[in-house]
């Protein structure tokens, strides 16, 4: 057996990068909010404020803008990714059939391999894709990252509770924890 690992798309690396888009979107809108706040309270003017320090405030107030927009950008940057990401593993790495998620391997060729077999070129909607140089296609061992979007939150209710059945029935649970794959390769 040839190991490509340079060839495969793996579904808990995704659910890993999944979470961390989610994150640093939920930490670029925790900041913008705090800038948000610290403008408002800039903007306020003090009692003791002076002629000449209202320029100063006025600027650091429009500093403050410009940094909550970034944010703001940076946040809808993350949260699009995000959403891009989810979409892309149910729509290529989800198999609706066993109920799990599924590594990909790239390989030579030009066919379409989905959930309802083999298509030629290009994209189908719950397939998997190729743009002609190449396929992508699920492959079938099963491992416990196969359910690592679980962990990530992001899958719906529906995929959730189809997944832990799948994981419950799949001989990974076993007596003192959870199984990697259960291929017996020798090598662990």
């Amino acid at each position: 057996m040839k190991i490509t690992t340079s060839r495969i798309i793996p579904v808990d690396l995704n659910a890993i990068l999944y979470r961390n888009e989610k994150s640093l979107e939920r930490m670029h809108r925790m900041l913008a909010e705090a800038t948000a706040e610290s403008a408002a309270a800039a903007r306020v003017p003090t009692e003791s404020a002076s002629a000449a320090r209202v320029p100063t405030e006025a600027a650091v107030a429009m500093e403050a803008t410009a940094e909550l927009a970034l944010l703001s950008d940076g946040a809808r940057r993350f949260s699009r990714a995000a959403e891009a990401r989810q979409l892309a593993m149910r729509t290529y790495m989800w198999e609706d059939e066993a109920g799990v998620w599924r590594d990909l391997e790239i390989s030579s060729g030009g066919s379409l391999v989905g959930g309802g077999g083999v298509v030629s070129g290009g994209f189908a909607s719950g397939g998997v894709a190729s743009g002609g140089f190449a396929s992508v296609s699920r492959l079938p061992q099963l491992s416990v990252a196969s359910f690592a979007p679980l962990w990530a939150g992001g899958s719906t209710l529906e995929e959730s509770a189809r997944a832990v059945r799948a994981l419950t029935s799949s001989g990974l649970l076993q007596p003192g924890g959870v199984a990697t794959t259960l291929v017996h390769t020798g090598e662990s």
